[in-house]
C-alpha cells in the first residue's frame, strides 16, 4: 500500500469514527498541574496569580469534559461545579495521607518531601483526583489518569475503588481495595 493511500485510509476511518476521548497529553498536563497548584513547591508572590491558576485548571477540566460530551448525560458545567466542590475536601485526605506518610516512615525527612518527592503520595494524589471523577460518573478520563500514574509511579490505583490506604512502617504503602 502506497503512503497517500494509507494516509487517506487513516484520515477516512478516524472522520467516520471519531474517539470522543479526551487528549491523552493534556489530561496528564491537567493533573500534574491540579497536584501543583493544591501541593506548589514555590507560591506565586500574591495570592492573585495562584487564583489565575486556579481558573486556568477549571477551563482545561471544562476542555477534558468537552470531549466526552457524547458520553455525557448531562451539562459540562454542573459536572465541573460538582467536582471542583470535592476539591477541598480530597486536599484534607491528601494533606492526611501525606502526613501519615510522613509520621511513619523514619527516612521521611519532611512532610514536603512526602509530598513533592514519593512516588506514593503522587499515585495516591492522583487516585483521588480521578476517584471523584469516578464518583461523578465520568467515563475513560479517570482511568487515562490512573494509567498515567501508574506509567510515572509503577503503582497502580484502579479509579474505581474505594482504596483504604494506610503506610506500614518497613513494608511501605499499602493499598487495600474494596469495589464500589
Amino acid at each position: 500500500m502506497k503512503d497517500p493511500q494509507f494516509t487517506a485510509k487513516l484520515y477516512e476511518y478516524n472522520k467516520n469514527n471519531p474517539a470522543n476521548i479526551p487528549d491523552k497529553r493534556k489530561a496528564q498536563q491537567f493533573i500534574d498541574k491540579l497536584i501543583h497548584w493544591l501541593f506548589p513547591v514555590q507560591l506565586p508572590e500574591h495570592w492573585t496569580s495562584h487564583y489565575i491558576e486556579y481558573k486556568y485548571l477549571k477551563v482545561s477540566f471544562n476542555e477534558l469534559l468537552n470531549h466526552l460530551y457524547a458520553h455525557l448525560n448531562r451539562d459540562v458545567y454542573s459536572i465541573t461545579k460538582k467536582y471542583w466542590a470535592q476539591i477541598p475536601i480530597v486536599y484534607d485526605q491528601l494533606l492526611d495521607d501525606a502526613k501519615a506518610i510522613f509520621r511513619f516512615d523514619p527516612a521521611a525527612y519532611s512532610l514536603q518531601e512526602v509530598i513533592t518527592a514519593y512516588p506514593g503520595f503522587y499515585a495516591i494524589a492522583v487516585y483521588r483526583l480521578s476517584h471523584q471523577l469516578y464518583l461523578l460518573d465520568i467515563p475513560i478520563l479517570p482511568r487515562i489518569l490512573s494509567e498515567y500514574a501508574h506509567s510515572q509511579t509503577g503503582i497502580d490505583i484502579h479509579p474505581c475503588y474505594q482504596a483504604i490506604i494506610f503506610y506500614r512502617p518497613r513494608t511501605g504503602l499499602v493499598i487495600g481495595k474494596q469495589r464500589i
